[in-house]
């Protein structure tokens, strides 16, 4: 069973995603990460990518949820 990594804290959710892509650059599969940690190995590809992408600062994690807009509702 995968562990839904957005439950976890901001810090552990980036220390996840830091030690998925040491063992990606030790030459480990995305399927033996996902195993290892838990997480399914797609989303290791994802971050896998970002990293490729952007580095170690396109690991940090987003905001989720809803931007914050002007509307305040009916009047």
């Amino acid at each position: 069973m995968n562990t839904d990594a957005r439950k976890l804290s901001t810090e552990q959710q980036e220390l996840l995603r830091q030690q998925a892509i040491r063992l990606r650059l030790k030459g480990k599969t995305f399927r033996e990460i996902g195993q290892l940690l838990n997480v399914h190995p797609d989303t290791v590809g994802r971050w896998y990518q970002r990293y490729e992408a952007g580095g170690k600062a396109a690991l940090t994690v987003q905001k989720r949820g809803p931007k914050n807009n002007a509307y305040s509702g009916p009047s």
